[in-house]
């Protein structure tokens, strides 16, 4: 009832000799905001308008999006219903830039960053679990106090090498949807409900180690699972993803050298090293690349190992027994 007294007020007042053309698509501002009218009506939800620069008086190229509510007037500086933000005149947003619809293509800070929603949704994901992860954190002096960081060294920027993210932070927003989707896809495959964290660990290492192979400077998950080539950082990056996805508790760990994995089964901490088992060759385990030789090891195991001996616990031991070696040798057997 509200609306339709507005419009019968709009045109009143325009046969009374309002000079507002409402028919062709004008803005009515007044104290209480600002509204839209188009063929007689006020607009609601979404509308793609001419393009105009208030501030020089002239039109803009293409069209702007705005959303006004259903009493018509416009949202401004604020977040949509549908989770889509707003600047303060009103212009619809995307990482600070207006959006900008010509030939019927949307396109977000100039001509060659056209809008993809996919990728929208993606990075607002991303940033939504960043936003969480440091939140979680108890920050001291700028860094989290934590025992993991005494696993890093602090010459290599933690941006990079994450204890709990790895090099998730590095991707690209479509990158993380197709590394997503192969996780997605191997988890249908192989991992089952009924299945325990030992399982779960020893199906990923033999998916990972037939799967991907050494190759310097590809240091990301997606690298390792969606392209199959990467160097130690980009096997433990891929474990870390992995692991999480199933629901195991994994870290990345790393020296100036190397990196791996540590994993919590029952409780007990191990060494996963699957740079380092990922062998050419075959074994009698029926999988081409595992050996057996670098899953879950113990503190004492992987110092004695090449580009690990500078292993140093901080507070956090890696001595667990029950799913070393042996546990493994029955289990592929």
């Amino acid at each position: 009832m509200k609306k339709k007294l507005s419009i019968a007020l709009v045109l009143a007042a325009m046969m009374a000799g309002n000079t507002m053309m409402a028919y062709a698509g004008e803005w009515e501002k007044t104290e209480t905001g600002t509204r839209y009218i188009e063929n007689g009506a006020y607009v609601t939800g979404w509308k793609w308008i001419p393009a105009y620069w208030d501030y020089l008086d002239l039109p803009g190229e293409g069209e702007w999006c705005y959303y006004f509510g259903e009493d018509g007037y416009l949202w401004t500086g604020t977040t949509t219903p549908d989770g889509n933000q707003v600047t303060g005149s009103g212009s619809w947003t995307c990482n600070s830039y207006i959006m900008n619809r010509r030939d019927g293509v949307v396109y977000y800070g100039g001509t060659d960053k056209v809008y993809d929603e996919v990728t929208r949704r993606a990075r607002e994901e991303t940033e939504r679990e960043l936003r969480e992860y440091y939140a979680s954190q108890d920050v001291e002096g700028g860094k989290a106090v934590d025992a993991w960081f005494g696993y890093t060294p602090d010459t290599v920027p933690k941006s990079s090498n994450d204890f709990l993210h790895g090099f998730y932070g590095q991707l690209t927003p479509n990158q993380k949807v197709e590394m997503k989707n192969a996780i997605i896809e191997f988890m249908e495959k192989y991992i089952r409900d009924d299945m325990s964290d030992f399982e779960k660990e020893i199906t990923i290492a033999r998916w990972l180690v037939d799967h991907c192979e050494y190759e310097l400077r590809n240091v990301t998950a997606y690298q390792a699972i969606v392209q199959g080539k990467a160097q130690c950082a980009g096997y433990a990056d891929a474990f870390l993803q992995m692991g999480k996805a199933c629901g195991l508790e994994v870290r990345y760990v790393y020296n100036e050298d190397h990196a791996w994995n540590l994993i919590q089964l029952d409780g007990e901490w191990y060494h996963v090293d699957l740079t380092y088992e990922d062998s050419p060759e075959k074994n009698s385990y029926n999988f081409d690349h595992l050996q057996n030789k670098y899953i879950n090891l113990d503190d004492e195991t992987i110092r004695h190992i090449s580009k690990h001996q500078s292993w140093d616990a901080h507070g956090i031991e890696a001595n667990g027994q029950k799913y070393g070696r042996e546990a493994v040798a029955e289990y592929l057997n």
